[in-house]
């Protein structure tokens, strides 16, 4: 060989030697730091998308529930303003009983959307109701014993007074609760941010 091929084949040898020792590991280094990103980049990518996910899921739900009480709250609200028509009209029915059994069909059709307190109070209502009219009924059947009539009478008053004690259980069924101090919070911080 000639002494410029050998000079330009130990160039090419030390050119060649300096990129694999110096610019082939930072370059493989730096594609395998590349590589290893992407691959936490699509695990963080998937982490991701699976919560934002399950947060549009419980959204969803939320909203769900929300409209479902939203449309129980009315309807309780509607159903309270009927029970308390219902027992008004318990109050004047005397001896009416058609009155009380319409009352209690009613009842049985309305009294789920009623609280608890409320739907007991309409019931006992109406057997006040009933024994109301059964008393003003036995006063008539004792009009010429005044001492019966009048016992007869003061036991139909103690059964309207049964019937008015369901009144204020309605009403507190719906009655919404007071803020509490995290609304009060809340509104607050609104009022102070405007």
């Amino acid at each position: 060989m000639t002494p410029v091929i050998d000079v330009l084949i130990g160039i090419l040898a030390f050119l060649l030697g300096l990129l694999v020792r110096d610019f082939l590991p930072s370059y493989f280094r730096k594609k395998g730091e590349n590589l290893a990103t992407k691959e936490d980049i699509a695990e963080i990518t998937a982490a991701q998308k699976a919560v934002e996910h399950r947060f549009n899921e419980l959204i969803e739900a939320s909203k769900q529930r929300h409209a479902l009480r939203t449309l129980v709250a009315e309807r309780r609200m509607a159903a309270h303003q009927e029970a308390f028509l219902r027992v008004k009209e318990l109050l004047a029915a005397r001896q009416n009983v058609d009155v009380v059994v319409k009352c209690r069909a009613w009842m049985d059709a309305n009294c789920l959307y009623l609280t608890g307190d409320a739907r007991m109070a309409v019931w006992k209502a109406v057997g006040h109701a009933e024994t109301r009219a059964q008393h003003l009924s036995d006063a008539e059947n004792a009009a010429g014993d005044n001492q019966y009539v009048r016992i007869f009478h003061e036991e139909a008053a103690k059964a309207w007074n049964g019937i008015m004690a369901a009144l204020p259980a309605i009403v507190a069924g719906v009655e919404l609760p007071a803020l509490g101090a995290e609304e009060l919070q809340v509104l607050v911080k609104g009022a102070e941010a405007a």
